[in-house]
């Protein structure tokens, strides 16, 4: 009851202040979208429709004058929009089915169409940024905090919402942990928000960053979730700049690990041992016979067969046992365990190709603002962000390689954001850097990229 009190008087500063600022109530829609307040407190009708219909209308009293040009992945969510809504007339499930799946996988593809339209300042992307973040913090701390008290393992995680979907599923959630970490360093270190405190309380911030940080491992820790164990080693690689910094979150992983392993079931430490034995584990080699499956599927109807099409999937499955005996088993129905095998059989190759130019067009986007020579006196704060967003696209792509996440609306939030700061280093004319897969220094960049 007081959880749902404190929704709705947050929600109702934003609809409120919405009237002098339009932008806010579509900060408002991110943050009920990704909060996902239905799953876990009692609300007369669902905030985040509540939100999108004031949008749509605030839309109209939106400042339209400064303008800028937009990506290239806000026409390919565009046109993925359009393809996936025709797939949905021909799919093989009950229609049903079909549409219910269509329903909020359009309404998270179209995050990238309208975040740079609505949200196209600064200070606006960054309120943004830090309710995406506070939504996605709120089920991180949950989970870790309970996770610190013993309440870890598979299957017996407390967690903000203890359904299997969306951040209830202990996988997803691993992967949104270890994401906002990056998020967590940008609005600290250089969100205009604390500017007027960074100086003077800058050794408080950074011990709360590492707070924060130790929660998220612990939560990671906590889902005992594969998928967060390929999240943190992608934040090591791509988040951590110098080799110092990567031994100690390394180090304070591996710390955290054995402070919260004596809480946690055998059959949780079970799983991250497969990681290695995957062929004695009925879950990884599911995944690895429907990823088989969608293959085959795809030849055979490369227009895909629309939403809901892994429901009716038939799979065979081996396992071998530690004297490597094999045994093959059916299973009817299973999640297609990968964002890109999701796609592809449902979606079929027009689907595909879509999705995947949007996300390599916005990681090179982000990689090239972030390569921005940054100016001392006048530092850019589209540097630091795109810097944020591309280390999380990076865990994104390549931890969600193991979950069917592909039309829930983490990634086309992180699209949209990066969409909303193309747009906004377009209208201040700075000056990109040509894409290079060498690094280069300030001193080796072109004058005119200095421009």
């Amino acid at each position: 009851m007081k959880l749902s009190i404190l929704l709705v008087l947050t929600a109702l500063f934003m609809l409120v202040n919405g009237f002098q600022n339009p932008a806010l109530l579509y900060i408002g829609y991110l943050w009920a979208s990704i909060l996902y307040p239905t799953a876990f407190s009692d609300t007369i009708v669902s905030l985040s429709q509540v939100f999108g219909i004031a949008a749509l209308l605030g839309y109209a009293f939106i400042d339209k004058k400064e303008k800028g040009s937009l990506p290239i992945v806000f026409y390919v969510a565009i046109f993925f929009a359009v393809w996936v809504t025709l797939t949905s007339f021909s799919a093989e499930r009950p229609s049903q089915e079909v549409w219910a799946k269509w329903n909020w996988a359009i309404q998270s593809i179209l995050i990238v169409v309208a975040m740079p339209l609505f949200l196209r300042t600064r200070v606006q992307i960054e309120t943004a940024f830090i309710a995406v973040f506070s939504a996605l913090a709120a089920h991180t701390m949950t989970a870790g905090i309970k996770a610190t008290f013993g309440t870890a393992g598979y299957d017996r995680l407390g967690r903000l919402m203890m359904n299997n979907f969306w951040l209830g599923e202990t996988s997803t959630l691993s992967l949104a942990a270890i994401l906002s970490i990056p998020m967590a360093y940008y609005i600290l270190e250089h969100s205009l928000m604390l500017d007027e405190y960074r100086e003077r309380y800058r050794l408080a911030l950074r011990v709360m960053f590492g707070l924060y940080v130790a929660i998220a491992i612990e939560c990671m820790i906590g889902t005992s979730a594969r998928t967060g164990v390929f999240a943190l080693a992608v934040l090591l690689t791509f988040g951590a700049k110098s080799f110092l910094k990567k031994a100690l979150i390394m180090l304070g992983a591996v710390a955290i690990f054995y402070v919260a392993q004596p809480y946690m079931t055998g059959r949780s430490l079970a799983r991250y041992n497969t990681i290695t034995t995957y062929k004695q584990d009925s879950s990884a080699t599911t995944r690895i016979a429907v990823w088989g499956w969608a293959i085959r599927y795809a030849q055979e109807h490369p227009l895909g067969g629309g939403f809901g099409l892994f429901n009716g999937a038939v799979v065979d499955f081996k396992t071998e046992d530690a004297n490597g005996q094999i045994t093959t088993a059916r299973r009817v129905g299973t999640a297609a365990h990968s964002i890109y095998f999701e796609v592809l059989g449902e979606q079929g190759y027009p689907g595909i190709f879509l999705f995947l130019l949007g996300i390599v067009t916005a990681m090179f986007g982000t990689y090239r603002i972030s390569r921005i020579p940054q100016d001392k006196k006048k530092p850019l704060w589209h540097i630091a962000l795109a810097r944020s967003l591309f280390v999380s696209m990076m865990i994104f792509v390549v931890s969600a390689s193991f979950v069917g996440i592909a039309f829930q609306p983490l990634l086309y939030t992180m699209l949209g954001f990066y969409s909303s700061v193309y747009r906004a280093v377009r209208r201040e004319r700075i000056a990109q850097p040509k894409f290079s897969a060498k690094l280069a220094l300030p001193d080796q960049i072109p004058n005119q990229a200095r421009a």
